[in-house]
């Protein structure tokens, strides 16, 4: 391995590898001492802002294609990781006053919403499905646990649950649509597949039934008919900087 490479290809997706140590630090913190709500807080708030400024410095940057051709780093890329970071910057100044008004003010809370920023920033920045699984998955699991957080509210446990539920039905989805997708063209990565799909090589028929998969697993995720039945129990049931926070992010 090329330690080197490795170092480089970290350092370019800097936003991405900093907000997952905040999440880290956030964690750390709350189990050494679990009355450090607004501690965590402001830790949040920080990591947020540098990964902010982070990815805004990096979006005139050329894209760049790291770790083997699965993630894109600048561009488009840098864009929406900005854009994930200013909502999770939003949604944690919404919260801090919204929680300890509502008695849910749990410091893990904060470290939840920065998982759901890293899996967005994640599947931004995916040029492989193995990615946007890894993306979308620590996104929805994140997303389980916030929308369930308000514990002692009978419609967040039901939120929680249904969600839960029916997006472990979508990720079955996705990842059939993605071994479908691997049988017909050899490849998880986009561009090898673009170039399979081009060139005549991939099976027609199996690519069919893996993007109409895909679809039905990503549908879920953004409640597009008929994948939506989901979303009123869980905007309803979740606590409202939650529900906000999911509605725009």
């Amino acid at each position: 391995m090329d330690l080197s490479l490795l170092w480089n290809d970290t350092l370019a997706i800097a936003p991405i590898a900093l907000l997952s140590c905040v999440a880290l630090v956030v964690l750390t913190v709350e189990a050494l001492n679990n009355r450090t709500e607004d501690l965590n807080a402001w830790i949040a708030l920080l990591g947020l802002a540098a990964t902010l400024g982070l990815a805004l410095a990096d979006i005139v940057r050329p894209t760049a294609v790291l770790f083997s051709g699965m993630i894109h780093a600048g561009g488009y890329a840098a864009f929406f990781s900005a854009l994930f970071a200013f909502a999770g910057l939003l949604t944690v100044m919404l919260s801090k006053s919204y929680i300890k008004k509502e008695g849910i003010e749990h410091s893990e809370y904060y470290s939840v919403v920065l998982f759901a920023v890293v899996g967005m920033m994640l599947m931004a920045s995916a040029a492989d499905l193995i990615i946007v699984f890894l993306g979308l998955e620590t996104m929805s699991i994140s997303f389980y646990i916030l929308a369930g957080f308000a514990r002692r509210r009978l419609m967040s446990n039901e939120a929680a649950m249904k969600y839960f539920l029916l997006g472990a039905f979508a990720s079955a989805f996705f990842v059939y649509g993605a071994a479908y997708v691997y049988g017909a063209t050899g490849s998880t990565r986009f561009d090898l597949i673009a170039d399979a799909l081009f060139d005549g090589r991939a099976d027609r028929s199996l690519l069919i039934i893996g993007v109409t998969l895909l679809i039905a697993g990503f549908g879920f995720k953004v409640s597009l008919v008929p994948f939506h039945m989901w979303t009123p129990d869980v905007y309803e049931g979740a606590p409202t900087s939650v529900t906000a926070f999911l509605a725009a992010a």
